[in-house]
């Protein structure tokens, strides 16, 4: 629309000098010049920020994917043969640690977590854990939760006659700390934000860019369709890479945590009752 005021305005005042020498000043190309190249670093700073939060998101969902798959196997195979209860139990808050970590991102109410809790964990069990959200967030709480089951069920009399009990306790703390680290990394990336700061800079550079541009063209080209045209093109570029910066800046917004969530709790349930519930092959050594 603006570019087209621009055309008509040029055409009616052609043959008047003074508003002709204006916007001939208003609209030298050095001007546009000028301000292309701080919106062009602009933009492209915007798009690699926002590209490698949505990246290192996808990550870290994908290392929380990787190591919830170990962890249950790990249990499954040093924990459920000491401690069958203490195993149920911490694969059971290990198989929800995906959905209660998409509602916290999400910005979900507590109701939908607690729904979870009551779903998947004893009263006792999901009264601690809502106790404890007063002080500190459920996925910390739910990972503490599965180190203290794990530490009770190592230091039983039982345990502590089976061979390398220690080292079993290597394995999951090892898991639960790249676990802890995933969580981290998203709980860095939800609470930083790119700065509004340099959102509102960026469209108003571009928005001056924009308003010059048409007056540009005017001295430049003549007031034809050919300006109208390259301004809206122009228009359209620049302000649909705005929007694509802006849309995957919410990377949780943009991440299908649903199937991410789900994918966590089918693999920790697969590895887990695959080990435990399936028959397996008998293994026969070769003897000399």
């Amino acid at each position: 629309i603006w570019s087209v005021v621009v055309t008509l305005l040029a055409n009616y005042f052609q043959h008047r000098p003074i508003p002709k020498q204006i916007i001939s000043a208003a609209g030298t190309s050095s001007t546009v010049s000028l301000l292309s190249a701080p919106l062009a670093l602009l933009l492209t700073l915007r798009a690699n920020a926002s590209v490698a939060r949505l990246l290192a998101a996808r990550q870290a969902w994908g290392a929380l994917v990787l190591h919830a798959r170990g962890l249950s196997s790990i249990l499954a195979n040093y924990i459920y043969p000491i401690n069958p209860q203490a195993a149920i139990l911490s694969v059971r808050y290990l198989s929800i640690i995906g959905w209660i970590l998409k509602a916290q991102f999400r910005g979900e109410d507590e109701a939908s977590q607690r729904e979870v809790l009551k779903l998947m964990l004893k009263e006792k069990e999901c009264q601690w854990i809502i106790d404890e959200q007063h002080s500190t967030k459920y996925g910390v709480a739910m990972l503490s939760r599965i180190r203290q089951i794990c530490n009770l069920a190592m230091s039983s009399s039982t345990a502590q006659t089976a061979p390398y009990c220690h080292n079993r306790l290597y394995f999951v703390e090892d898991c639960l700390k790249e676990i802890e680290a995933s969580a981290g990394i998203c709980e860095r990336l939800f609470g930083s934000p790119i700065p509004p700061t340099y959102t509102r800079h960026l469209s108003r550079v571009m928005s001056l860019w924009l308003l010059l541009l048409p007056i540009s063209l005017v001295t430049s080209i003549g007031a034809t369709s050919t300006t109208v045209i390259t301004t809206a093109l122009s228009a359209y570029v620049f302000v649909g890479l705005d929007e694509v910066g802006m849309e995957i800046e919410n990377v949780f917004q943009l991440l299908p945590l649903q199937q991410l969530a789900a994918a966590v709790q089918k693999d920790v349930r697969d590895q887990f009752y695959g080990l435990v519930c399936g028959s397996q092959p008998d293994i026969e050594f070769a003897t000399s």
